[in-house]
């Protein structure tokens, strides 16, 4: 203890007396050992940030929020892209999914007794300073969290009950109780509604990895203006810009991102091209045939309603569409030929938007192949719709623009993502979660 530490190599040397110039030199050593350890503290700051907010602040209003994929020992999934918010004062922090095919904001509520609910962290609104309770299901309303799977309901939202809401997904259903507080994307900030579960069904929700869904729908799918996370911070100017952006790497890559009120350049491999959005629910868009090969396939007529959607693992369309690009593509189980089949592109603004083999044939743990497509017969209003999910979203890099180019209609832009093979990958600060609770 007491003896100044040295680097290998180097000898102890003994002091000497300070005169005027070693008195000088002393000065300036101390003030360039300050501006160093101020450097080094903004830095250490920076860091500190990082592991506050799960991500990186380039500038007030701007938030990157790194996309994980895997969860704390429990079973890894390439479909589940997830990052970390805070809800409430002090702030409780939640891995959720950030969704562009929903609308609301989803969390595990305290009183919540479900398996599902049980596995993850939950909201619990009484140790908030700035939580108010809204309209919903009522905390003596929950069946001590029965995990029976409900009868099959086909719509999303289910308002038969005035005391409760039932949100249906294709595999499961969450209940819950309607919570205003204040919600979190790092250092973004918004008062906004969301739901805190009283019920989740076993299937699917207590095995995901991830608390809960961020929708970032247009706000006609939520259960209200004020439901939409996005809308609300346009709405409260919390942006820089009125836009977010989604990059999702390829592999086992932890460079992928949602970036709140800005888009990267340096994700882009190509220009980038807007679209109007068509629809009033999804960010939806025109599309006007897909191309097997080098032949149209002519499926649109006139034109294919198309959806960007981050929270579906596949492509899908509608089983007839689908049926016929099955028997074009010819993927088989055993791999062989992949290299071989034609590329799978997408005619949007007039481009073709194309996929390769590698981004649309899914290869398994076991090593068989399977065609990322899947038959999905969304009903009018609100379909047919093409849904394009993960595989095209590896590919292209999206933005999600909330008033247009001079604060009209939303818009949507597409650029060939520039993977991390492309460009040195960002070192965004990984949030630290609480630990997980024991079922």
């Amino acid at each position: 203890a007491g003896e100044p530490r040295r680097f290998a190599g180097q000898a102890a040397v003994a002091p000497k007396p300070l005169g005027k110039v070693a008195t000088a030199d002393f000065h300036y050593r101390i003030w360039y050992l300050h501006m160093r350890v101020f450097l080094v503290s903004l830095v250490c700051g920076a860091a500190f940030l990082d592991q506050m907010f799960g991500g990186t602040q380039t500038e007030a209003g701007v938030h990157r929020v790194q996309l994980m994929r895997e969860g704390s020992g429990r079973k890894k999934s390439s479909s589940e892209y997830y990052g970390v918010i805070s809800v409430g004062t002090p702030p409780q922090k939640f891995s959720v999914v950030f969704d562009t095919g929903s609308g609301n904001l989803l969390l595990p509520g305290a009183h919540c007794k479900s398996i599902a609910c049980r596995r993850h962290r939950r909201y619990n609104a009484g140790v908030s300073k700035t939580a108010t309770a809204l309209r919903g299901a009522s905390e003596d309303e929950d069946d001590e969290g029965s995990d029976e799977e409900d009868e099959e309901d086909t719509s999303l939202i289910d308002r038969r009950h005035s005391r409760g809401a039932t949100i249906t997904f294709g595999t499961g259903k969450i209940s819950g109780l309607y919570q205003r507080d204040r919600v979190c994307v790092g250092s973004i900030c918004s008062t906004a509604d969301f739901m805190a579960a009283t019920k989740e069904s076993r299937k699917p929700f207590s095995t995901v990895p991830f608390d809960g869904i961020l929708g970032l729908s247009l706000p006609a799918m939520s259960e209200g203006k004020d439901f939409n996370i996005f809308h609300s911070m346009v709405q409260q100017k919390v942006l820089k810009h009125n836009i977010f952006s989604m990059f999702l790497a390829e592999g086992n890559s932890k460079n992928s991102e949602v970036m709140f009120g800005d888009y990267d350049p340096n994700r882009m491999a190509s220009k980038l091209v807007w679209l109007p959005v068509s629809g009033k629910k999804y960010w939806e868009v025109k599309m006007s045939d897909i191309i097997v090969g080098s032949k149209r396939q002519h499926l649109c007529h006139p034109k294919c309603r198309v959806a960007i959607d981050s929270g579906t693992s596949m492509l899908a369309t509608p089983s007839r569409m689908a049926r016929r690009l099955r028997a074009k593509l010819k993927v088989r189980t055993d791999c062989h030929g992949i290299d071989h089949l034609p590329k799978l592109s997408f005619i949007l603004a007039g481009k073709k938007l194309e996929l390769s083999p590698k981004d649309y044939v899914h290869r398994k743990q076991d090593g068989s192949c399977k065609l990322s497509l899947m038959s999905l017969d969304v009903p009018p209003p609100s379909g047919p719709l093409v849904i394009l999910g993960d595989p095209f979203l590896k590919k292209f890099y999206t933005i999600y623009d909330a008033t247009g180019a001079s604060g009209g209609k939303p818009r949507v832009g597409f650029a060939k993502a520039r993977q991390t093979n492309d460009i040195e990958m960002l070192q965004l600060g990984e949030e630290q979660l609480p630990e997980l609770p024991s079922a």
